[in-house]
């Protein structure tokens, strides 16, 4: 069977092919939906499932102001414990001693696996 003939048809050219099983389709076996052009009712039920899943997801994913404050929250911790770190052990007072205590840290780390 050629890939531009119907599934269910295979004398007949398809028109299109389904949304969500991409199966050829000529004009007789399609279902159309605002949301596109299917095989079959079930093939655009899952679609319009998916479609309804994705956009709970979208609503619970990570936007809004709350979201935001709490990844600043989380990314000013981890500085301030690096800084910490970073201070306490190798004396890191400012921007310019950063490169000396991270040769010193890598140096460190290596002799950890001698």
């Amino acid at each position: 069977m050629a890939k531009n003939m119907c599934r269910h048809h295979p004398e007949v050219f398809a028109s299109g092919v389904c949304k969500q099983c991409a199966i050829p389709i000529c004009d007789e076996c399609k279902t159309v939906r605002p949301q596109g052009i299917f095989c079959c009712e079930e093939c655009a039920d899952r679609f319009a499932a998916f479609q309804d899943r994705i956009a709970v997801h979208k609503g619970t994913g990570g936007g809004g102001l709350v979201s935001l404050l709490v990844k600043i929250a989380v990314l000013a911790a981890v500085l301030l414990v690096a800084y910490l770190f970073l201070h306490s052990s190798y004396g890191v007072d400012s921007p310019a001693d950063l490169p000396g205590a991270i040769k010193s840290m890598i140096s460190d780390l290596i002799g950890l696996f001698r």
